[in-house]
């Protein structure tokens, strides 16, 4: 969805014809249930400066830095793509590699200095990682030596500068601990590796605005406006289903500390209730499925922020998201509700360059969706999390 039109229109209508010519919406509205063409430009190919980091019982153990080599993505269905993924250490050796499988959420507006204008596109990541290397640590999770791939998830963004025609990019990815990635009974990667430690790659990192891990809480509120929709697509040319107008809903701040293991402090994982609906008849529900599954409601592990305004997206927090929910998909062939289990992940930004969501300013992204979906009244069985899944359920939300 293209966001802060009034505004965008203000500062446009000043600026240099090109940036007119930037601002494009993804043509993902229409009617409920309507199918649609998406409307999305061609990405490029982007290598970035990062930074590996890990952390056992919720604290920062280590830091590394590195570098993420993005090919361009190549799209699959109207807004999914796939992507060729290589990272590297600082002396050029190979680290992780494999296909990020990508789930466009969104587009908006962003205002670096007054007078310019940014689009940013956001995707939500699903991965399945591989290396050749074994040599276990922060950089590379110690299950990689007995499985050949280990399950990464959180976000990439593009972000286009109108003014100067350069792409800049932010990718987060999040491996958990054991519980939430090789639980013997309920993972397709089962096994006891890293009980303790969870590992994230953060790009770019940079001297001029570097990410630094920190545990932060991130804010709730009301949802307003954005929303969601089916990922299932039509015929050619690839057609989307219509994305769906958030009518209300809330995130709300339950509990916080620790996930590996369960304990009060640090507080590192925020449990935030979530519910929405739209106004074409679907909803979303965190539940707490706990100790049947490990999720509470939905977990947001906290994985740091960028400091400084040097460069996209700014001085910008971000948290890995993941939890159970109820999922009622009001768009079916039969015209009555179904009623869906999932897993749903994907990842919260808080802070950033100005931003907006039509003419309210925003500063708080939260993008998901299901790695796991299983329609009510047929069988849900393990395994439940481990490697990526397809896409049934797209939800995009914004607290206020």
């Amino acid at each position: 969805m293209l966001r802060s039109l009034v505004l965008a229109l203000v500062l446009v209508s000043a600026a240099p014809e090109p940036r007119a010519q930037c601002l494009a919406p993804d043509n993902l509205q229409g009617p409920c249930c309507s199918l649609v063409s998406a409307n999305l430009p061609a990405f490029p190919a982007i290598t970035l400066p990062g930074v590996s980091i890990c952390w056992d019982a919720c604290s920062p153990n280590s830091t590394t830095c590195n570098t993420v080599a993005l090919a361009a993505p190549v799209q699959v269905q109207c807004a999914e793509y796939t992507l060729a993924f290589q990272s590297m250490d600082c002396s050029g050796q190979p680290e992780l590699q494999g296909q990020l499988h990508l789930d466009y959420t969104r587009s908006w507006d962003e205002f670096p200095i007054p007078g310019t204008v940014s689009q940013v596109w956001r995707f939500v990541v699903k991965a399945d990682l591989q290396t050749t290397s074994n040599n276990f640590g922060c950089t590379i999770p110690n299950c990689l030596g007995t499985h050949n791939t280990a399950f990464y998830y959180g976000y990439l963004d593009y972000a286009f500068d109108c003014s100067t025609s350069t792409w800049e990019s932010a990718l987060v990815l999040f491996h958990g601990c054991d519980a939430y990635q090789h639980d013997p009974a309920l993972s397709s990667r089962p096994g006891a590796f890293h009980p303790t430690r969870s590992f994230a790659l953060v790009a770019p990192s940079t001297a001029a605005n570097p990410f630094v891990p920190a545990v932060s809480i991130p804010t709730g509120g009301p949802l307003l406006l954005d929303g969601m929709r089916d990922a299932a697509g039509g015929p050619p040319p690839l057609a989307c289903e219509a994305s769906e107008l958030l009518t209300g809903g809330a995130i709300t701040n339950l509990v916080f500390g620790c996930a590996c293991p369960l304990s009060f402090t640090p507080p590192q994982v925020s449990i935030r209730h979530m519910i929405g609906a739209s106004q074409c008849g679907s909803q979303f529900r965190s539940i707490n499925a706990f100790p049947t599954v490990p999720w509470i409601w939905t977990m947001s592990t906290s994985i740091g922020t960028w400091t400084t305004a040097a460069s996209y997206p700014g001085i910008e927090a971000v948290w890995a998201d993941e939890g159970a929910f109820l999922h009622v998909e009001g768009c079916t062939a039969a015209g009555n509700p179904e009623f869906f289990g999932e897993i749903k992940v994907g990842a919260t930004t808080q802070g950033g360059f100005p931003a907006g969501v039509g003419p309210l300013p925003a500063d708080r992204f939260t993008d998901l969706v299901d790695n796991y979906s299983r329609l009510l009244g047929t069988p849900i069985t393990p395994p439940f999390f481990g490697s990526v899944n397809p896409t049934t359920h797209l939800v995009y939300v914004n607290p206020f």
